[in-house]
C-alpha cells in the first residue's frame, strides 16, 4: 500500500511538472506572438521619426510637449525653437514692469526670431535606412544643419563672461536676475552681427542612428540625443577635446566681448 501512495504521489508530482511546462510554453508563445504584433514597417518607422523631428522644430513647441516628447523633465537650454526656448529666456512679467525693461523684450524677441529663422531655413533631414537587430529597428538618418549647437555654445560662454556670477547667486538676487537678463539681451545682439559666420557653408552632414523597440524610441538618452544631432551637436567644431576648437573659441569670445562694450539697448 506505501508504495502505490508513493507512485500516487510521484505521478501527481509528474503531472504538476508536465502542466508548469505548459503553460510555460504557453507564455512564451504568447510573447512571441505579442512581439510579432509589435513589428513597424520600415514606413511606419520613417512616419514616426518624421513625427519626431517635427514636433521638436515646432515654433509651437513648449516646454510641457518638449518633455513629454523626451520622457523626462530637461533644461530648456536643449529647445531651440519656439515660446520656451533657451534663447527666450526672461524674468517674471512683474518683475519686467518693476524694472522697465520692455525694450529689452522687444529686442530680444526680434534678435531670437532671426536665430530661429537661420535654424529653420538651414535644416534638412534624410532617412537613410533601417536596420533590425535582436528586437531594435535602428533608422539612420543624415542631418544638414545650422551650426545652431556652435552658436548657443558662444552664446552661453558670452553671457557667462559678460556677468561673472554663480547660478545661486542669480536666483536668489532679484537685482543679479535683472543684470543677468540684461547681458544675456547684451550677447544676442553682439552675436547678431555674426550670424553669417554660423551658417554651413559646405553642407557637411551627420549620419546618426534613431532606435525604437517596439515602435518607440529606445530612451530618453537616445531622443536627447536625436534633438542635440539636429541641433548641430555632433559637428567636428563642437569636439572641445580638439586644441584648435578651443583656440577658435578663445579667439571668438575676446573679440566679442569686445564688441559686448559699443552696445546699446534702445
Amino acid at each position: 500500500v506505501l508504495r502505490s501512495d508513493n507512485l500516487k504521489k510521484k505521478t501527481y508530482i509528474i503531472i504538476i511538472i508536465l502542466v508548469v511546462l505548459m503553460l510555460a510554453t504557453i507564455l512564451v508563445s504568447t510573447k512571441r506572438l505579442n512581439k510579432i504584433k509589435e513589428t513597424y514597417t520600415n514606413k511606419e518607422l520613417n512616419e514616426k521619426t518624421e513625427n519626431v523631428a517635427s514636433d521638436i522644430i515646432s515654433t509651437d513647441l513648449t516646454y510641457e510637449k518638449f518633455t513629454k516628447i523626451i520622457g523626462e523633465n530637461v533644461p530648456n537650454v536643449h529647445i531651440p525653437v519656439g515660446p520656451n526656448s533657451y534663447l527666450r529666456n526672461k524674468p517674471e512679467d512683474k518683475l519686467i514692469k518693476k524694472y522697465n525693461l520692455e525694450n529689452y523684450v522687444k529686442e530680444q524677441e526680434e534678435l531670437v526670431k532671426k536665430v530661429e529663422k537661420r535654424y529653420l531655413d538651414n535644416l534638412n533631414y534624410e532617412i537613410l535606412g533601417t536596420v533590425d537587430n535582436n528586437g531594435e529597428s535602428c533608422q539612420t538618418v543624415k542631418i544638414t544643419s545650422y551650426y545652431y549647437a556652435l552658436y548657443l555654445n558662444d552664446f552661453i560662454t558670452l553671457t557667462n563672461n559678460l556677468l561673472d556670477k554663480n547660478l545661486e547667486d542669480i536666483v536668489k538676487s532679484e537685482k543679479t536676475k535683472i543684470e543677468y537678463y540684461k547681458v544675456h539681451v547684451t550677447a544676442l545682439k553682439v552675436l547678431d552681427n555674426h550670424l553669417d559666420d554660423y551658417e554651413n557653408k559646405e553642407n557637411e552632414s551627420v549620419e546618426v542612428p534613431v532606435c525604437y523597440v517596439n515602435g518607440k524610441i529606445k530612451s530618453s538618452d537616445e531622443m536627447l540625443g536625436f534633438i542635440l544631432s539636429l541641433q548641430g551637436e555632433r559637428y567636428s567644431n563642437m569636439d572641445f577635446s580638439k586644441e584648435i576648437n578651443i583656440k577658435k573659441s578663445d579667439e571668438r569670445l575676446a573679440k566679442y566681448l569686445e564688441e559686448a562694450k559699443q552696445v546699446k539697448i534702445s
